[in-house]
């Protein structure tokens, strides 16, 4: 099927729910007319889906097909309902017709389940936790609000447990429907239409709850509004599952970056204060002792809040130690920078007057680089760079000079490095030297200067008598490596 009449199918089907939401709330209609607008509502909602269904790829992917399912059995369970003879739900539930809607539940969430678990493959836990925040905070305020649970309006223990069931079921929903809208691609129509078709469907559900249970309305069907309220739920999930944006809604996502947005601030805020807030209502309107529930949904709301925080806190420490690794790192080579390289090389000297432990250091200088740019273009000598790093790094690994204490080398600036060795003689060091010499790639070579610390050098004095014994190496003819003699480049 093309995108344009899924298109149009999609529009349709939005119309129709709109349309029947405003006919269920401001046009009066007996129990006779209501029953037949649901019914033809129902049917107009069921064929359009089916028509914008026919021939859709889109339904060789099981997600769709188990939202569609979940959505046709749910319509199928509303011809029913308003069809058979109206009961009064608390004098005696047709259990089986429950078992309709949940069957309808039960497709829809694994339809959900499945589309959240391919989106969502790198397991996107603060999305997780949002959603348990709003989940949690939901239901603590409906149950602060309620007069007495969902499930007290029935007398037989099956209407209980279908009741409790129902809650669940609808938490279960509101909380899909919240793990859907993250992403980048969180404005996706399908999503979108998905969420808040999810969220009608919860919103419809407690208000008839809380209707039935202060007697308000005791008929089977509820009051028109809700009708209306249910028919646009489903429409707009009916809208999201033929839309042509289905495709793109069930690619993978890479979750958002964690950071303490208006986003996160919003959603904790208002689940912090909603729970607290609807049982002061509740005391005041009725002046019901609340504390046992007050204390339960507090805890909960409050250890599902702790715990998106604890996300958010360490996601903040491992985005300051990356920044931190960054800045003591070159960004060309990933070697240690120039200023990592002065840090190490203070501590090296305190350990190696601690430890009376020998200290030398190297400076190394690629040979003809400016005419090696010249040549290749400043593309070539960066990727010189970056592998000549990378390779020498392989030696100094491999031929570790002391036990304890690693080597350490860094880009000094431009085409020069640095390499200090603390427990390594001269001679150790120039052998290592040597070594990366063996395997500086693209066929170039460089000069070295070796220098040993004395115990009156400060880091200055060290470097400047390798860079000293660097000099002669060039001098020389280059493509070597030279010590420094005593006393060389004192500062």
């Amino acid at each position: 099927m093309t995108a344009a009449p899924a298109t149009q199918a999609s529009r349709a089907l939005i119309a129709l729910g709109g349309l029947a939401f405003l006919l269920f709330l401001f046009v009066p209609l007996s129990p006779a007319q209501q029953t037949v607008g649901v019914v033809g509502w129902t049917v107009a909602i069921g064929g359009v889906t089916l028509a914008g269904a026919v021939g859709k790829a889109l339904f060789a992917d099981r997600v769709w097909r188990l939202l569609l399912a979940g959505v046709f059995v749910q319509l199928a369970g509303t011809l029913t309902w308003v069809t058979t003879t109206a009961t009064d739900r608390t004098a005696g539930t047709q259990i089986w017709l429950d078992a309709v809607f949940l069957v309808g539940y039960a497709l829809v969430a694994a339809g959900l389940i499945t589309l959240v678990h391919r989106r969502d493959r790198h397991r996107d836990l603060p999305a997780l936790l949002d959603a348990a925040v709003v989940t949690v905070a939901a239901g603590g305020v409906l149950y602060l609000l309620s007069p007495a649970p969902p499930w007290a309006q029935f007398s037989s223990r099956p209407e209980q447990v279908m009741a409790a069931v129902y809650v669940l079921a609808d938490l279960g929903m509101l909380a899909l429907g919240c793990t859907l809208l993250r992403g980048e691609d969180r404005g996706n129509t399908t999503l979108v239409l998905l969420a808040v078709g999810l969220g009608l469907t919860f919103l419809a559900d407690a208000l008839m709850d809380g209707i039935q249970l202060t007697g308000g309305d005791d008929s089977w069907a509820g009051p028109a509004p809700l009708q209306g309220g249910w028919l646009l739920a489903s429409a707009l999930m009916a809208a999201a599952v033929v839309h042509p944006a289905a495709g793109a809604a069930t690619a993978p996502h890479s979750p958002r970056p964690v950071r303490l947005n208006r986003h996160a601030v919003l959603v904790l805020a208002l689940a912090g204060l909603s729970v607290p807030a609807a049982a002061v209502w509740s005391h005041v309107q009725d002046d019901r002792d609340r504390t046992i529930a007050l204390a339960v949904a507090g805890m909960l709301t409050l250890v599902v809040i702790l715990g998106r925080l604890a996300v958010l806190v360490r996601a903040v420490q491992r985005q300051a130690d990356g920044h931190a690794r960054e800045a003591r790192r070159d960004a060309l080579t990933g070697l240690a920078n120039r200023r990592t390289l002065d840090h190490s090389l203070q501590r090296a000297i305190r350990i190696a007057r601690a430890e009376n432990l020998p200290l030398c250091a190297a400076m190394i200088d690629l040979d003809h680089f400016k005419a090696f740019n010249d040549t290749h273009g400043h593309a070539g000598g960066d990727e010189l760079l970056r592998r000549a790093a990378a390779e020498w790094t392989v030696v100094v690994q491999r031929r570790r000079m002391h036990p304890r204490h690693a080597a350490v080398l860094a880009r000094y600036g431009g085409e020069e490095f640095a390499l200090i060795a603390l427990g390594a003689d001269p001679l150790d060091l120039r052998e290592t030297v040597l070594a990366m010499l063996g395997v500086t790639p693209m066929g170039q070579s460089f000069s070295a200067g070796v220098a040993r610390w004395e115990d009156d050098m400060n880091g200055r004095d060290l470097l400047a008598a390798a860079d000293e014994a660097l000099y002669r190496a060039k001098i020389a003819g280059r493509r070597q490596v030279l010590v420094a003699r005593a006393g060389s480049a004192r500062v």
